[in-house]
């Protein structure tokens, strides 16, 4: 899953995604899911190892087969604490191309680098005079929530507010950046988030560190509601794309690929199914509606929920099957996340006016209506053919694909497994 296995020439970063296991302050991402998990082990290990003694006493076992069992029930323990006791050294492994140039990441001042990067790339490109596709995904505001000191405190909002002021600043050097090397007047800019506010997000002391989505229901991990998926996107690219406009029509990030291929005169391949769709005829105002006639909202490997956007009109409709099971009188879900297999299904299927109803709190009543019963019916055969194309890919995310398998654990300095950025080494935050 390198980029560099991906088509990218140039990469700076890391593999896995900004955890809060990288804050040096004690967080876990497992012990906010499962508060107890570490307690319960205890127990278990404590109910064990009373009941091994037991069992030597009353002659049952030997010591052979005492300490065989000792050692069958005491390493997947072992491997469990040491593995997620050390996630920030384990996963935080910052590349520069292919090689690992700082192990653990030093998240404070990961933006700035990320900044100075972009600015260096823009800069070799004006030297070469090659055209260019530059991405950059900034580690704001997903939590470990962290930020060079002259940015702690510069925000209302806390830390939150903090991240997204030096996410901002880096922001302007980039784009100050491309107009310094000339490239402001014909390059295609595009802002956007990858996901909602994720709303069961606290940091140590109760603190929220994930922001907000109102007015739309849900947040990050929640798919099925728009609270979750529905982000804002900005666009800039002069002279092909008008200035001050405003189009409310439902778009997906997959549409980069197919709208920038069809920009530099590509070929989208005919062998596989594209989800994306050409935007530009949308965003030059060629078109008045989204690309998207349907499009899908999964969790996980689950189907949940279908959008449709018909061809006249302003409504857009979602038809959905299953729903976060909420805590009660919230719209978060019990621990740091939402589990996919944990719904509230649907049968029949909740229908709701997007466009009338954007936070999702009143389903349409479709029993009797003739129109409302032919839009229901046009999702479900739609949904039941998607669901045919796609067939039932190998889940990459099963149990034993994320155990930690330690001869794959890349390591630099090696036995010490630690190391720091030496482009940055002479750097001082202050």
């Amino acid at each position: 899953f390198h980029p560099r296995n991906r088509g990218f020439d140039f990469y700076y970063g890391h593999i896995l995604t900004n955890m809060k296991d990288w804050s040096n302050e004690g967080d876990r991402v497992l012990t906010s899911q499962r508060p107890n998990m570490f307690y319960q082990m205890a127990t278990v290990f404590f109910v064990g190892i009373t009941t091994l003694i037991f069992l030597k006493k009353v002659g049952l076992i030997g010591w052979g087969l005492c300490v065989f069992l000792f050692v069958l029930m005491s390493t997947p323990m072992a491997y469990i604490m040491f593995a997620f006791n050390n996630m920030a050294w384990l996963n935080g492994l910052l590349y520069r191309d292919f090689e690992l140039v700082e192990q653990p990441i030093h998240l404070e001042t990961l933006s700035y680098r990320y900044t100075q990067e972009s600015i260096r790339f823009l800069r070799d490109r004006e030297r070469d005079n090659n055209p260019f596709l530059l991405v950059v995904s900034w580690d704001h505001v997903h939590t470990a929530l962290k930020t060079l000191k002259k940015f702690r405190g510069k925000s209302k909002h806390d830390r939150y507010g903090d991240a997204i002021e030096e996410m901002d600043s880096g922001i302007g050097d980039v784009m100050n950046a491309l107009d310094q090397f000339g490239f402001g007047r014909n390059t295609m800019i595009y802002f956007t988030s990858d996901n909602g506010a994720h709303l069961e997000e606290t940091g140590m002391k109760g603190q929220s560190d994930g922001g907000s989505n109102l007015p739309f229901r849900g947040g990050k991990g929640h798919p099925t509601v728009d609270g979750g998926i529905r982000v804002p996107t900005v666009i800039r690219f002069p002279g092909i794309i008008p200035r001050g406009k405003v189009i409310d029509e439902p778009t997906q990030q997959l549409d980069m690929f197919t709208t920038i291929t069809k920009l530099i005169g590509g070929k989208i391949p005919s062998d596989r199914v594209i989800d994306g769709k050409d935007m530009l005829p949308l965003l030059q105002f060629k078109e008045s509606k989204s690309p998207h006639k349907f499009m899908y909202h999964y969790c996980g490997e689950h189907l949940q929920a279908t959008r449709y956007r018909p061809p006249q009109g302003s409504s857009v409709w979602k038809l959905v099957t299953e729903l976060p099971n909420y805590k009660p009188g919230e719209d978060k879900c019990y621990g740091l996340a939402c589990i996919c297999s944990n719904t509230i299904k649907y049968d029949p299927p909740l229908l709701f006016d997007i466009t009338a109803d954007p936070g999702e709190r009143n389903p349409v009543s479709y029993k009797n209506n003739k129109h409302l019963q032919d839009i229901v019916n046009k999702i479900s055969a739609a949904t039941a053919e998607h669901k045919k194309s796609v067939g039932t890919p190998e889940s990459r995310m099963t149990f034993f694909k994320l155990l930690w398998r330690p001869w794959f654990q890349p390591c630099c300095n090696f036995p010490s497994c630690t190391c720091s950025d030496p482009v940055y080494k002479d750097f001082v935050d202050e």
